[in-house]
């Protein structure tokens, strides 16, 4: 089946069907195509009710203490260092700052900061707690053309959860003063894990990541816009960051645990139900989980492995390879 890309308009093919593995609200599972022209990875089709895929818990949503945030805001500084390279001062807007680390990183360097966020307990949090102005709506564009100029605008894992991602980056572009830069740190499915793990790559998020943009494509779409690409790395502190992270353990617990379904003819149904309402777990769901364990770690004693670490990890190190990248691109 061909479905268009959401960027170049071009076929897109079928190219696996997955699941929520990272939080499994759900049994659905999710078809995601890849465009034979540019590389684009999407999700179609996008579920009904996207916000049931966002409970209280997922993890930008948890709220922390005041303190909490400060320590946050320290772990992910780089985020403003990097910032500071390119500009130290103006109004800057936040689209989809969850709780507004970067937000608060930002207005306490002397930004007047703006924020755009679905979530209203996060826009509670944001005005009440970080002091920032702040818009709840889901309709970016919309309110992007509203809004006025801006030195800077920053997604920060944001794009891939974009039901229209190019769009919201045409409305963007348009939305900087001259000088102004539009910073966007995304997946990379480049990346070497994403070659590895594919459908059970945890940095996939299925079905919260819609689309997986190349750096490639993200360049050419960025300087369609009159903007001029100052940086896209896999090796900026932020995209080690994520690549170290437990994406490796994570995606290796999900092949497992699906292929051990398939091995005992087990419906992975049962197993997403008792996960995601945690009632009623049945003597069987409990021996799948307990075999599951048991396999996943043998396989992360695997990955443990000084020799895994020498070759395997290290070579996501290599430029392009990382989990992640960012971009940073400036207006004419």
């Amino acid at each position: 089946m061909r479905r268009p890309c959401p960027f170049c308009n071009k076929e897109g093919t079928h190219y696996f069907d997955t699941f929520d593995f990272n939080l499994r609200l759900s049994h659905e599972s999710f078809k995601y195509y890849i465009c034979k022209s540019c590389g684009v990875i999407f999700l179609h089709p996008i579920p009904e009710n996207m916000s049931r895929f966002y409970p209280d818990y997922y993890p930008a949503y948890d709220l922390p203490t005041i303190n909490g945030l400060a320590q946050k805001a320290e772990q992910e500084k780089y985020k403003l260092d990097l910032l500071l390279t390119y500009t130290s001062h103006g109004k800057l807007l936040e689209i989809g700052p969850a709780y507004g680390v970067f937000a608060f990183l930002a207005k306490r360097a002397g930004f007047h900061v703006d924020t755009m966020e679905m979530d209203e307990r996060c826009c509670k949090f944001l005005s009440d707690v970080v002091g920032v102005s702040v818009i709840n709506s889901t309709d970016i564009c919309s309110r992007l053309n509203e809004a006025t100029l801006y030195d800077v605008i920053a997604l920060w894992h944001v794009i891939e959860h974009l039901p229209d991602p190019l769009a919201v980056i045409k409305a963007a572009s348009e939305k900087l003063n001259p000088d102004g830069i539009l910073i966007i740190a995304t997946p990379n499915p480049k990346s070497l894990q994403f070659k590895i793990f594919h459908r059970f790559w945890a940095h996939l998020d299925a079905p919260r990541h819609l689309t997986l943009i190349p750096p490639a494509v993200l360049t050419k779409v960025a300087e369609s816009q009159g903007l001029e690409t100052a940086l896209v790395t896999t090796r900026d502190e932020g995209s080690v960051n994520f690549s170290r992270y437990n994406w490796w353990d994570l995606s290796v617990s999900h092949a497992i645990r699906y292929l051990y379904s398939l091995i005992k003819k087990e419906s992975l149904e049962e197993d997403f139900h008792d996960s995601a309402s945690d009632k009623h777990r049945t003597a069987a769901s409990y021996k799948i989980k307990n075999q599951i364990s048991r396999l996943s770690r043998m396989a992360l004693r695997i990955i443990d492995m000084p020799v895994f670490h020498l070759v395997i990890k290290n070579l996501q190190r290599l430029e392009g390879w990382g989990g992640t990248y960012t971009s940073v691109f400036k207006k004419h």
